[in-house]
């Protein structure tokens, strides 16, 4: 293994790990903040912190690129699901909630063979079905239904799978800073359309603490996620972003004592073996 390989690995891991802390102090907060409110609040700390970097990056450089059809799309998209996600926090274990959302690459391939025309073959069909029958052993329909918060969550991976796809139209030439950027701001954006609607809140001092950390420490995650990939291969790098299932699981017992059962790990498992074999397959495929 080499040592860009090693350090992105590193990276990655270090990255779950802060987003699973992230949204472990978002759900702290959630006991008396909406999560419009939370979203539309940690958006406006990330617009004001990230807004600097963006502009040293360039991502005004190019005319129009902050408002790009493709780019807006998927900044709705983002706030669509953070949204969702947000919301099923409050309600769903944090393990089940990540290990749902971790099924989103799984979801894109079929979307993006439906948008975008694309073809791949019986293995990663297959993966596909593996990691949906993992999705189902979480959800675990019957006669009265899904659970209603476990379907906002399945909603959230939904909409993220679409996110990734529609990235995939935004202009090669556009930098990745304005797509950022404008992600950033349209997801402040759904939390402010939503606290409009709900009324504002209260908040308490544990609620900006944990506002304003949870800020600070998912975009920290999301620069060492860029450096991972910069540093390492991604067909090696890309499979330890399932790490932050056990981060998760991690945070949710030593806060919540919250703990999968036998059927939610055997969930779990076949996700993360299916998204790590798509990966796989997908880099193969590639190369």
């Amino acid at each position: 293994m080499t040592t860009g390989d090693r350090n992105g690995i590193l990276a990655m891991v270090a990255a779950m790990t802060l987003f699973a802390f992230s949204d472990g102090l978002l759900k702290l907060a959630m006991g008396s903040v909406p999560a419009g409110q939370l979203l539309f609040v940690r958006g406006l700390v990330l617009i004001v912190g990230f807004g600097v970097v963006a502009w040293r990056a360039g991502a005004f450089s190019v005319p129009g690129a902050l408002i790009e059809r493709n780019s807006l799309a998927r900044g709705v998209l983002e706030g669509l699901g953070a949204f969702a996600f947000v919301a099923a926090l409050a309600h769903v274990p944090l393990a089940l909630n990540a290990a749902i959302n971790m099924a989103t690459p799984l979801m894109a391939l079929p979307i993006a063979a439906v948008l975008l025309g694309e073809r791949f073959g019986w293995r990663r069909v297959a993966a596909v079905l593996t990691g949906f029958a993992g999705v189902l052993l979480i959800l675990r329909p019957s006669t009265t239904g899904i659970d209603f918060w476990l379907g906002v969550s399945f909603v959230s991976a939904i909409c993220c799978a679409v996110r990734d796809v529609v990235t995939r139209r935004i202009p090669k030439g556009y930098p990745s800073a304005s797509v950022t950027l404008t992600t950033v701001i349209c997801v402040c954006a759904v939390g402010g359309v939503a606290t409009f609607a709900v009324g504002w809140a209260a908040m308490d001092a544990r609620a900006w603490i944990a506002i304003f950390a949870s800020a600070a420490i998912s975009g920290t995650g999301q620069h060492l996620m860029v450096l991972s990939m910069r540093w390492g291969q991604v067909a090696v790098v890309s499979p330890f972003r399932y790490s932050g299932l056990f981060a998760s699981t991690l945070v949710g017992w030593a806060i919540w004592g919250d703990l999968p059962d036998a059927l939610a790990w055997l969930g779990i498992a076949l996700i993360v073996a299916a998204g790590v074999y798509a990966l796989w397959r997908e880099s193969k495929v590639r190369g």
